[in-house]
């Protein structure tokens, strides 16, 4: 196989292991595990996966309050340093200015901050929003010059 091909496919199958790992571990969540100590295995593991460390972030603020200990084994604001990180990374993410603005709105009660990321959410939306309208108005036209050509070739 090609090495770039290959490469590919190993990304691929890389992928679907972190989703049936996910899939666990929503699972388990659910039924009552703790499922932090296993998560963070699986941060190593995979070389600091950068979905699971939304994940992480994700889980913690849910079990924050309910257990005492986990809250001295971290510092809270190194989840908003996480989301900053995440939203460096993947600047295009909605979903990681969403969990970040809802963390400073209701974990860190910070207002100022939540809008300012929900702003800065809003405008990388409504830029993604345009690309995508300019995209499918090129398909649309491309289409209709496919019909145009057709209806001509059914006329000759």
């Amino acid at each position: 196989m090609n090495p770039l091909n290959k490469l590919i496919s190993e990304f691929i199958v890389y992928n679907y292991k972190i989703v049936d790992y996910r899939d666990k571990l929503n699972e388990e969540f659910n039924n009552g595990v703790n499922i932090i100590p296993s998560l963070m295995n699986q941060i190593i593991n995979t070389n600091f996966n950068s979905q699971l460390g939304k994940d992480i972030a994700e889980y913690l603020q849910i079990v924050m309050d309910e257990d005492e200990k986990r809250n001295k084994e971290f510092e809270i604001l190194n989840i908003g340093k996480l989301y900053e990180s995440l939203i460096a990374l993947y600047r295009f993410d909605i979903d990681n200015y969403i969990e970040y603005g809802y963390f400073e709105f209701a974990i860190m009660d910070n207002t100022k901050k939540a809008k300012e990321i929900a702003l800065n959410g809003l405008d990388m939306v409504t830029r993604k929003t345009e690309d995508l309208k300019k995209l499918l108005t090129k398909i649309e036209e491309e289409e209709e010059e496919e019909e145009e050509e057709e209806e001509e070739e059914k006329h000759k």
